[in-house]
């Protein structure tokens, strides 16, 4: 039987942190200012803490509604004041993530069984969480049922939210072909309708699912970080607006796909800073019947990139056409199955397709897959989806981190049919000879 709750007196309350406690270290220290969330004790302290912010010269960059966080610039000194409000429960850096993108791809994976027997997805969906999709593009004939963006801003840094501002909803709000996108004549927002249309493209695994498209990049104009005029990466913040976007659709939706990623963790990351935020936000998807599904990264790494690392989220590494993990795909115990990522044709914007590698390109396999098998089998709790596909799939053996490891390779048909285990086959993960394997 269950222990009784423990009383006021038998259990008393923790002593709360100190100011310098709740901010994290190194924030505005060079004696700038800094982007930084400022976590909050309530959705109802969003507004009067905001007010108060801002009339102690804090900047106010982002106060979602009904959120229990904002995102502020300030100094280490104007920071370290804001900490000595009750109300505030930390202030951590505003992070950036990048894009993890380094016919066959179906067959091996069984699709195409499935499609044959009538499975096409119909009746889900796949939300795409990444640079926004070509709405127009003939792969998704019509089904791009959601669009909405939410893009930081800041010095150097711009929306890519088609009306100019950090966020938007309604048809276009996700339009990846705006003038936003482009730089020099290229498209840098490809990625997102690549990806989804290997989710639910028509030449995609669920090519009857219906797609919510979520921009949640940023173009950074800054040559010095990326190496070229201009890039992506998406902001936590812009992250979890998206996610709390998904979480209160009316829309069936199946699965959340990231193909993104930050930091590389060998271990779980639930009780990091980071994963601490993110995982409660999982977790309430996955209670929804929503599976949060993203790429392991592509840094040959035993371990797997944030978010990937939260436990509750499906971890995603790349295979390629011979059956064998991909030479840039991160690997180990962290990963929850392994999908084709290398030589992925999808499509691109301007009615185009093209072909990339990467565990972007694996993980809406995935995606696809959950969206697919929660069609066929409605009632069925999304966990217990995941367990199936992982049960079902194709077992990789392999030494990662000094011991074995067996992680399944997504095999849809056979969970489809409920099949017995497969025979596993070995794994030797060889790094490629132009990148070095470590961290």
């Amino acid at each position: 039987a269950e222990s009784p709750a423990a009383s006021p007196a038998e259990s008393p309350a923790p002593t709360p942190a100190s100011p310098e406690d709740k901010v994290e270290e190194g924030l505005g220290v060079d004696g700038g200012t800094a982007r930084a969330i400022v976590e909050l004790t309530g959705p109802a302290e969003n507004a009067p803490v905001a007010a108060q912010a801002a009339a102690e010269s804090v900047d106010v960059v982002l106060q979602p509604q009904s959120q229990t966080f904002m995102v502020v610039k300030g100094t280490a000194e104007e920071l370290a004041k804001l900490a000595e409000d009750p109300r505030v429960a930390s202030i951590r850096r505003d992070r950036t993530y990048t894009p993890t993108q380094v016919g066959s791809n179906l067959t091996l994976i069984g699709a195409d069984q499935a499609h044959a027997k009538g499975h096409t997805g119909a009746g889900q969906a796949v939300a795409v969480l990444d640079t926004g999709v070509d709405p127009d593009h003939p792969w998704y004939n019509g089904r791009v049922v959601a669009e909405a963006c939410f893009s930081a801003v800041e010095p150097g840094v711009e929306t890519l939210c088609p009306n100019g501002q950090t966020q938007q909803s309604g048809p276009g709000a996700a339009d990846a072909t705006t003038a936003q996108c482009l730089s020099g004549g290229v498209n840098l927002c490809d990625h997102g309708s690549h990806v989804a249309g290997i989710a639910a493209g028509s030449g995609g695994v669920a090519p009857g699912a219906n797609i919510v498209a979520v921009q949640v990049f940023s173009r950074i104009n800054d040559e010095n970080l990326c190496g070229e005029p201009s890039c992506l990466l998406a902001y936590e913040s812009s992250l979890l607006q998206a996610m709390d976007y998904v979480a209160g659709l009316s829309e069936p939706v199946a699965a959340v796909n990231l193909s993104l990623g930050g930091i590389l963790y060998e271990g779980a990351c639930d009780t990091s800073e980071e994963g601490s935020v993110f995982k409660p936000k999982i977790d309430a998807l996955l209670a929804k019947g929503i599976a949060t599904v993203v790429a392991a990264g592509n840094e040959f790494f035993e371990g797997a990139s944030y978010p990937a690392c939260i436990s509750s989220a499906v971890a995603v590494g790349a295979n390629d056409g011979g059956d064998a993990i991909a030479d840039f795909s991160n690997r180990g115990a962290l990963l929850d199955l392994f999908a084709p990522g290398v030589d992925i044709e999808s499509s691109v914007p301007d009615n185009a397709t093209t072909v990339y590698s990467g565990t972007s390109m694996a993980t809406p396999h995935v995606a696809g897959a959950l969206a697919l098998m929660k069609a066929a089998s409605p009632e069925t709790p999304m966990a217990d989806l995941i367990d199936k596909l992982k049960t079902a799939g194709r077992p990789y053996v392999y030494e990662a981190n000094g011991t074995q490891v067996t992680t399944p390779r997504l095999d849809l048909a056979a969970a489809l049919a409920g099949a017995a285990p497969q025979p596993p086959i070995s794994q030797t993960p060889v790094a490629p000879p132009d990148q070095d394997p470590q961290p």
